[in-house]
């Protein structure tokens, strides 16, 4: 099954920058939402910094299992 995902955001009525950050890995089946802290310093960078994070450990223990499934035991 083939898989084509989109996503958007909204600023809202309370707030004047979006702080949220999300992610759409069709390929991976990975989606993922962060939401910055209202008013809180960089709120947009770390929500940004939490969805990058998170999708580079799903990507790490992927190629992990591949190796695995490949007998790369190194």
């Amino acid at each position: 099954m083939q898989y084509h995902s989109s996503g958007l955001t909204d600023d809202g009525q309370r707030r004047k920058q979006n702080e949220y950050a999300f992610l759409v890995d069709d390929e991976l089946g990975l989606y993922d939402v962060a939401d910055g802290m209202g008013g809180q310093a960089a709120g947009e960078i770390s929500s940004e910094q939490a969805v990058e994070t998170e999708h580079g450990m799903v990507i790490l223990g992927h190629d992990a299992q591949d190796k695995e499934a490949q007998g790369d035991t190194s």
